[in-house]
């Protein structure tokens, strides 16, 4: 089996890691994620990435378990719609730097910190993220909560 996260080492920049993720005014707690892990700052300068690019605001990566997991943060009330494109745009970002096969748990998530009306949580449990050709569900969290949550694991 390849090594996920040396794979990602190839082609990002180490000044593009960091060991959170936080923005506007959000953060998701990293306790207890699986280890070793690694986290990519997506606002990064030398991910060389079109300014005007939809993106998420990080990526989480980890080897004990192979997952990848954009994120992104929002303080007020979350879009579906606006946040499920920067979602993909980050899936398809790392769907290109990684080779063919490597077999990964993807879980794409959603951390916000206002009210999620009853409209927007329809939508999101309509979009999907598409990467290696399966779609997943947004996974939704607050402000504040531990990421193994999404992960689904105890934490």
């Amino acid at each position: 089996m390849k090594d996920l996260l040396g794979e990602i080492r190839i082609w990002i920049a180490e000044r593009c890691f960091t060991g959170c993720c936080s923005g506007q005014g959000c953060t998701v707690s990293l306790s207890k994620v699986p280890l070793p892990y690694a986290m990519i700052d997506m606002d990064c300068p030398d991910l060389a990435l079109d300014p005007r690019r939809k993106r998420c605001d990080c990526i989480f990566f980890s080897n004990d378990g192979n997952w990848i997991v954009p994120i992104e943060l929002k303080k007020g009330q979350p879009q579906a719609d606006h946040i499920a494109e920067q979602l993909q745009a980050s899936a398809d970002f790392v769907a290109s730097l990684l080779p063919r096969g490597l077999q990964v748990q993807f879980v794409p998530v959603a951390v916000f910190g206002g009210r999620l009306r009853p409209k927007q949580f329809r939508l999101f449990r309509e979009l999907k993220v598409r990467f290696q050709e399966k779609r997943e569900n947004i996974r939704l969290l607050k402000c504040g909560d531990c990421l193994t949550r999404a992960l689904r694991l105890n934490g």
